[in-house]
């Protein structure tokens, strides 16, 4: 049993599973309030139109009543089947639009430090957003929490 871990220092939670989505799609919330730092991977497949995204917090679990804010991030791109990400690059609190076929089945890792959010504001997501094409595609979320723990507790 030497070296088995089962992530017991991460906290990993898949937040939209494989979906083709038209328009608008939206992960769910992960709870950060115990984060050091969390990460979205997202992976879709071919997309003929310009696709975005964009970190949203909430102030609850839900946008029922809630208040959504643009988050500013960094992330990373990688083609399928590459093991090279690309550079760290800034993203805006308004979003990041990728071009069409320029991004064809790509993955993308979003790392925003939990500390930045505003008083009240625990809960993010990653929204994506397309303008013509079908994409398939899901979104995962990978965090540290404070403190390592052989029983993981819920994220939302």
């Amino acid at each position: 049993m030497n070296g088995i871990r089962y992530g017991e220092n991460l906290q990993v939670v898949p937040l939209l599973n494989a979906a083709s989505i038209s328009g608008t799609s939206k992960s769910a919330f992960l709870k950060v309030t115990n984060a050091l730092w969390v990460n979205f991977l997202a992976t879709w497949g071919a997309i003929d139109s310009a696709i975005t995204f964009l970190v949203e917090s909430c102030t609850a679990n839900s946008t029922s009543g809630a208040t959504l804010v643009g988050m500013a991030a960094s992330y990373r791109l990688q083609a399928h089947g590459s093991d090279t990400w690309g550079d760290i690059t800034a993203m805006a609190s308004t979003g990041l639009a990728l071009a069409s076929t320029t991004y064809d089945n790509y993955a993308m890792i979003v790392d925003f430090d939990p500390r930045t959010l505003a008083e009240g504001y625990n809960y993010v997501r990653l929204k994506l957003s397309c303008t013509a094409s079908t994409i398939s595609h899901s979104v995962w979320g990978v965090m540290e929490p404070r403190y390592a723990q052989n029983l993981i507790p819920s994220s939302s």
